[in-house]
This record gives structure tokens, C-alpha cells and sequence, in this order.
């Protein structure tokens, strides 16, 4: 079934949506469906708070941008930038989706092993350690293992989003569009 999409008209008033962010605050847009033959896709604009979306502003048709570069090789980035050829309406299933892949996955594989990591750091403060005489080989792989419990959320972060990116690109529907004057 055909997505109604109405237009952006300058005439009639419309402004294009603003876009940005800073460490992790902002309004930005999660693309929702796979580009179609005319390199287009729709995209929700969320507001963001720590790296996380809280609310849903509007549903887009856009086109994705080359990266813009900016700044030099010691501080610098990427701004990707869209063009947007219409709004259309927000659909709940994509919200909940958005929600549960946000807050259900990433979030807790993220923080969990911290709390994890706070828990070990809390038994090394309070523990037997420091009572007993303790062999020093038993020190390194105590170490190494909190390493990886540091690292790990960076990891594991990486990992999902690889994954969804796969998995979204093979998956993920392509819709049809039908152009609206409203």
C-alpha cells in the first residue's frame, strides 16, 4: 500500500525540520525503511537524550547526503546532512521498534556490564583482600577480567549496530510512494 506523502511547499508555509546534536542530546532522524529507486527513504525525527530517543516530532521522506567534513585531522568530524522532499504520518509500529531496539537492547547490554564492573569494584574495596596475603599471579587475570568489563559495552555496542545495519538493510521494507497536495 502506497505511503501518502504531502510535499514540502514554501508557499504554503512549510519549514524544514532542524536537525542537531551534541553529545548525545539533540534532534536527530532514524531512518525506517530502505532507500527506493530514487535513493529516498522515510526517517522519524526524534528528540534525543543521552544517546537514547524520547520522543517522536515527524516523519519524513528524505534523501541522504555525502558526509560533510569539518574540522582538521586533531578535532574534527562528519555532519550527514538530508534533503527532504516531504512529511507524512507518523506510524506506531515504527515508534515501538525504535523504543524497543533503544531501550530494550542497546541500553541494558551498554550499562549492565558498568553495573557489573561498580559491583567487582565495590567487592575489591570491602573484601578480603586486603586481610589475607594474596599470590600475585592471582592479580593479573583479576585485572584483565576488569578491562574486559570496561570494554566491553564499547564492543558490544559496535557489534549491534553492525548487526542492525545487515540485518536492516536485508530486511527492512521499501515503500511506495503516492504524492499528496493537502
Amino acid at each position: 500500500m502506497p505511503e501518502e506523502v504531502r510535499p514540502f511547499s514554501t508557499a504554503r508555509g512549510d519549514r524544514l525540520p532542524r536537525l542537531g546534536g551534541c553529545n548525545g542530546i539533540g534532534i536527530l532522524l532514524v531512518p525506517v525503511s530502505r532507500e527506493d529507486s530514487d535513493d529516498r527513504r522515510f526517517a522519524v525525527r526524534w528528540v534525543w537524550l543521552l544517546f537514547a530517543p524520547v520522543l517522536p516530532l515527524g516523519r519524513y521522506y528524505v534523501t541522504e547526503e555525502p558526509p560533510a567534513l569539518w574540522g582538521n585531522s586533531e578535532a574534527g568530524g562528519a555532519e550527514t546532512r538530508y534533503t527532504f522532499h516531504g512529511v507524512t504520518r507518523l506510524k506506531a509500529g515504527e515508534i515501538v521498534r525504535t523504543y524497543a531496539w533503544f531501550w530494550l537492547v542497546l541500553l541494558p547490554v551498554m550499562f549492565l556490564p558498568s553495573v557489573g564492573l561498580a559491583l567487582v569494584m565495590d567487592w575489591i574495596a570491602t573484601g578480603p583482600l586486603d586481610r589475607y596475603p594474596v599470590n600475585p599471579w592471582w592479580w593479573a587475570p583479576f585485572f584483565g577480567s576488569l578491562v574486559v568489563l570496561a570494554l566491553w559495552p564499547v564492543g558490544a555496542l559496535v557489534w549491534l549496530v553492525r548487526w542492525r545495519e545487515d540485518h536492516w538493510d536485508e530486511h527492512a521494507p521499501v515503500h511506495e510512494v503516492r504524492w499528496v497536495q493537502r
